[in-house]
């Protein structure tokens, strides 16, 4: 029977342990939900706010097209001449000044042509030496005869000389006047030689340097055509380069845009792979239309100003053309908050503001477009806070 009755007492014990713990955690949860109580009685006080409206004003209408970033020079690096490949100095992505040697061609040949063309030269000279000296002799023999043959002319009148002895003086002064003109001839001959030796030289040399291929301006290389032991020939693509810092857009526009787009034309560019947004000019309009795309190419200018913004020849971009303007339901940009991937506004209503999801279109300035989940004329609540919700009142600040 003691055994029973501590067994009871235990139990009874554990019981009244249980109840009281239980009434501890009841009493905590009432006054818990105390507080919850006071924190809605908080939120129903009225947020001060400023209203603006959802109204319709004439924004510009934008033609979006892809585009993609250019050099506004692109020059094909050709040869000349033929002959193999000796040397290749630079590679893609390198910059090069003007003038910089690029690209050198075997010359042995050309080397050749030149020594013979100097040494025609050289043979031309001594010719031109020869031929001068030859018309001096030639004048001096022909002065001599004319006063021999006038002496004897005189010594005729004088009853001096025979009339044999004039006629050969007279024919003498004839044939030293022929070989005169000969001699001057023969000069004339090597002169031409000479400048025919010295165009020979010339032409050598250009051939010569044509087998050393320059950068035609300062830019960077873009591709290349060649390796070393090729045989270019003339004509033959050996490098692709485009011109230093000068930069432009070219956007596949289409067909109906025609009339709508003219050179000089403010163009807003954006390059999303570096985030840039850069203002050009329309600066070239291909008049000829893709009978395969219906579209027709217009080249944007982008400034040269710029810092370059990280862009590269070869990235995609968005050409925005002003084509007009039209009547768009607008709202002012700090009436928007954003919530992840939903864009929403707060809006007026019987005291409270209202959430609404809405569908923006683009912005101009301080007003952003609304292409859905508005009308004009409604009220909206202007840089909404943290503490405004969906049923919140508010009280419209005077």
């Amino acid at each position: 029977m003691n055994t029973r009755t501590h067994r009871d007492r235990t139990m009874a014990a554990a019981a009244a342990a249980l109840i009281a713990a239980l009434t501890a955690a009841l009493s905590t949860g009432c006054s818990g939900h105390e507080k919850p109580a006071a924190g809605a009685a908080k939120a129903l006080a009225p947020v001060s706010v400023t209203l603006g409206e959802a109204r319709r004003a004439p924004l510009p209408t934008e033609y979006i097209a892809t585009a993609t970033v250019r050099g506004r020079t692109t020059a094909v690096i050709t040869s000349k001449g033929m002959g193999y490949v000796r040397a290749l100095h630079v590679k893609a992505g390198d910059t090069v000044t003007l003038g910089q040697v690029l690209v050198e061609l075997d010359a042995n040949d050309v080397k050749a042509g030149l020594v013979q063309a100097q040494a025609g030269a050289s043979e031309a000279e001594a010719g031109l030496t020869q031929a001068e000296r030859d018309v001096e002799g030639a004048r001096a023999a022909r002065k001599l005869a004319a006063l021999t043959w006038e002496r004897t002319k005189r010594l005729v009148e004088q009853k001096a000389a025979t009339q044999q002895q004039m006629d050969e003086a007279e024919m003498a002064n004839t044939a030293a006047e022929a070989r005169e003109r000969m001699a001057e001839a023969g000069l004339a001959r090597a002169r031409a030689r000479v400048g025919q030796a010295v165009a020979g030289i010339g032409v050598a040399r250009v051939s010569l340097d044509d087998r050393r291929v320059v950068a035609p301006f300062a830019g960077r290389i873009v591709s290349r055509g060649v390796e070393v032991g090729n045989l270019a020939a003339p004509g033959t693509p050996l490098l692709t380069m485009e011109e230093a810092g000068a930069l432009r857009v070219e956007a596949v526009v289409d067909e109906s845009q025609t009339a709508r787009i003219a050179l000089g034309d403010r163009v807003a560019v954006e390059v999303a792979s570096v985030q840039a947004h850069i203002e050009g000019r329309v600066g070239e309009i291909v008049p000829t239309v893709d009978a395969a795309s219906r579209a027709f190419l217009v080249k944007v200018d982008l400034p040269e100003s710029e810092p370059g913004a990280g862009l590269r020849p070869g990235m995609f971009a968005r050409a925005r053309f002003a084509v007009g303007t039209a009547e768009r339901l607008v709202v002012p940009a700090d009436a928007v908050s954003a919530r992840g991937q939903l864009d929403r506004v707060f809006v007026a209503e019987n005291g409270k503001a209202r959430l609404r999801l809405v569908t923006l279109g683009t912005t101009h300035e301080s007003l952003v477009e609304v292409l859905s989940g508005l009308d004009a004329g409604e009220r909206v609540v202007l840089a909404p806070g943290a503490m405004l919700a969906d049923a919140t009142p508010i009280e419209v600040k005077p």
